[in-house]
């Protein structure tokens, strides 16, 4: 019985991330029967802040904050192979999150 699972990773910063994504890349690719990785769109959020509170409107400040996100489906025969390789692999700055499903594939 095969089992699929999904691994979301999400990070503000981008070099991190992408080392990342290539390191499990390598990683994933030797324990699991077939993996694919899918690049999410890059979610950006600006902000506009005024310096002065009366007359200065002239005087702004653009902020923007970047979130980078991308998932791995992943088919591996056995879970024990997955967990050591999400420790030593992902650093801190890179979330990720596991959603097991059992899969019916031969």
């Amino acid at each position: 019985m095969s089992i699929l699972v999904r691994l979301k990773l999400k990070s503000f910063n981008p070099d991190l991330f992408f080392t990342t994504i290539h390191t499990l890349k390598i990683n994933i690719n030797t324990i699991s029967k077939k993996s694919i990785y899918i690049n999410l769109p890059i979610c950006r959020k600006s902000f506009c802040i005024l310096r002065s509170p009366h007359i200065d409107k002239d005087t702004r400040e653009h902020l923007s904050i970047i979130k980078y996100s991308g998932f791995f489906d992943i088919i591996i025969l056995n879970l024990d192979n997955i967990i050591p390789i999400l420790k030593k692999n992902v650093p801190f700055g890179i979330f990720y999150q596991l959603s097991i499903k059992k899969a019916n594939i031969v």
